[in-house]
Parts: structure tokens; sequence; C-alpha cells
């Protein structure tokens, strides 16, 4: 017997229906086919595509919205999409990683992860940071100061 799946497999699951659902969508403007098709093809419409199919139907009726315009918003629903998928999908991932400790505070011994680090700044790679000595920093510090006027 197979395991219950976890809840964010199952949101994966559910947002790719969603991105085909409208890429089917996508499909059927492209070749200038009515969009209620998608009902009877699909047993479960996502709310997405009935409010396109909405707005095909109010377009039909008072030309307000042009099939271009639907094709965009076709296009720009299903960019949105995948762009949450992404997230959520890299949100599971880091959910479930364990946390890789490294040195922030080599002389004092203090600890932290590489994300709070990054959260510090994000001007720079925190996998490309030098650690130094109290006197290298020094050193470097003033071999700068002593060249500015």
């Amino acid at each position: 017997q197979e395991d219950k799946p976890e809840p964010s497999e199952i949101r994966n699951v559910a947002a790719e229906g969603v991105l085909t659902c409208l890429q089917d969508a996508i499909d059927l403007l492209d070749k200038k086919q009515d969009l209620r098709q998608l009902s009877e093809q699909w047993n479960i419409v996502p709310h997405v595509v009935k409010e396109l199919i909405n707005i095909q139907d109010t377009g039909n009726s008072a030309p307000s919205f042009s099939k271009e315009d639907l094709h965009k918003q076709a296009l720009l629903c299903k960019e949105i999409y995948e762009g949450v998928r992404k997230m959520m999908s890299s949100a599971s991932v880091k959910k479930y990683e364990e946390p890789k400790l490294v040195s922030r505070d080599k002389g004092k011994g203090k600890l932290g992860t590489k994300s709070d680090r990054a959260r510090n700044s994000t001007d720079y790679d925190s996998d490309e940071t030098t650690e130094m000595t109290e006197e290298e920093i020094e050193h470097a510090y003033n071999s700068i100061a002593s060249n500015i006027p």
C-alpha cells in the first residue's frame, strides 16, 4: 500500500493540472477555437480557465476584449502559475533541507546558517566570502585608506 503523498506533492500535481489546462486553452486560442471545448474535455475546469471562458463569452456579446487580449491574458496567467509553482517547489525543498552551519565570526566561534548571512546582505554570494583574521582586515583597511586622498 502506498503512503499518503505530502501536501506539497499534492499542491504540485494540482498546479501542473492547472498549467496543463491553461496550455490547452492557449492552444485553442492559437487555433482561434472556442474555449468552451475545455468544459467538455476536462472533468474539472480550473477557476482561472473558467474566468477565461467567461471573458470570451462576454467578448462575444460585447467586443470589449479582443481574441488577442484574451490570448495575452491566458499567457500571463500561465506565467503567474508557473512562477507560483516554482516558489512552492523551492519552498518545500528548503523546508526539508538541513541548514548548513558556517563560521560567522571565526575568532569568536559564533555560528550561523548561510541563509542567515544572506538575509543580512543581498549584495554578495556567501559561498564566495573570504574569511579574514583581524590583522588581515586591519592591514587591508590601512592599505586602502592610505591610497585615498
